[in-house]
């Protein structure tokens, strides 16, 4: 997990950047980034960010997912994504690849590509940033997980690569290597977040909606069922404004402030006191106003308050909550000072 130009958890590929591979339960400085940080991205086994303008990643590199010409070893420090040295307002760290946004719209992507996840056409690996197919103006995010992408261009949401549960939400299974356009979602699209098996969209009007896999309710519609397209999330119809889907678990910020959460809640990355799965959005415990974002991980999840401080709640086998222990909470509990 990280936090402007700090973070915690786990550090076996050196994916907190601090240059060493020991894991940490409170948050660690990111090695040469004291100042210039606008944002930051954490993935499966490496982390990206946006620095001054440029693009840095750090962590795993085994599919080249680090961005720089050659793959295979592993940086415990960053370094600077090859091509993306200004310019850059967005970075995004998945599972073994990455993507970027411009100040000019265009998007990028790097890394494994078996599932066509870097979005070019091919299912080509590639070390160095390719253009995402037809997206060179326009895009104002983009979101990856596991094997799909989904990015908002021109208010309108798009996704490609696996598809196996529907997450790219174009009616089909069928798998994407370019981008295709969401249905109900051709317009009027803020952002969008994807999961290890779904996808989620927050509208401009702040309504919240969510496709795919469904095992866990992780669509929040009071089903189990998958769907191939969007379906409303239940109570968050308007005014919402967050959403970020983790793995098989997702959470929002409602208009009053508050966290909640739904799908799979086994460690207790609901945060609402217990361990079981919703199908519906359930309240994060005390976290009822103030919050001006969430992120979901694996297995655990975090808020920002208005004062910029952070709570986490869930998993914590790795320190990933950031409290100074490995103690998992079901609800939850302020990330400690550096």
């Amino acid at each position: 997990m990280c936090s402007s130009d700090l973070c915690w958890g786990y550090n076996l590929d050196g994916e907190l950047g601090n240059n060493s591979t020991t894991n940490s339960s409170r948050p660690v400085a990111v090695s040469g980034f004291t100042s210039g940080v606008t944002q930051i991205s954490a993935g499966v086994s490496h982390t990206c960010a946006v620095r001054s303008g440029a693009a840095y990643c750090w962590g795993a590199n085994l599919d080249g997912e680090l961005g720089a010409p050659a793959a295979g070893s592993q940086s415990n420090v960053p370094v600077a994504v090859s091509g993306l040295g200004s310019g850059v307002v967005q970075v995004a760290a998945g599972n073994a690849y990455s993507c970027a946004v411009t100040v000019g719209g265009a998007a990028s992507c790097w890394g494994v590509n078996s599932n066509g996840q870097l979005g070019n056409g091919t299912r080509t690996p590639s070390t160095t940033p390719v253009a995402v197919s037809g997206f060179t103006t326009g895009v104002t995010q983009i979101a990856v997980a596991e094997t799909h992408t989904c990015a908002v261009r021109s208010e309108a949401a798009s996704c490609w690569g696996s598809n196996l549960s529907g997450q790219v939400g174009d009616g089909s299974l069928i798998e994407q290597v370019a981008p295709i356009q969401v249905v109900d979602l051709a317009s009027g699209v803020a952002q969008v977040t994807v999961g290890y098996e779904h996808s989620c969209a927050r509208t401009l009007d702040g309504a919240l909606v969510c496709w795919g896999g469904n095992d866990y309710g992780q669509l929040g519609n009071a089903s189990n069922a998958r769907s191939l397209t969007p379906v409303l999330v239940q109570g968050l119809t308007s005014g919402a404004l967050d959403i970020e889907a983790g793995g098989f678990t997702t959470c929002g910020v409602s208009s009053a402030g508050a966290a909640l959460c739904w799908g799979y809640g086994f460690n207790g990355q609901l945060g609402n006191g217990g361990t079981a799965d919703s199908t519906v959005p359930v309240a994060v415990s005390t976290l009822t106003s103030s919050i001006t974002a969430v992120t979901t991980g694996g297995f655990h999840g975090c808020a920002r308050r208005t004062t910029g401080a952070v709570s986490c709640w869930g998993d914590n086998l790795y320190g990933q909550l950031g409290i100074g222990t490995t103690t998992r909470s079901l609800v939850p509990v302020k990330v400690v000072d550096p």
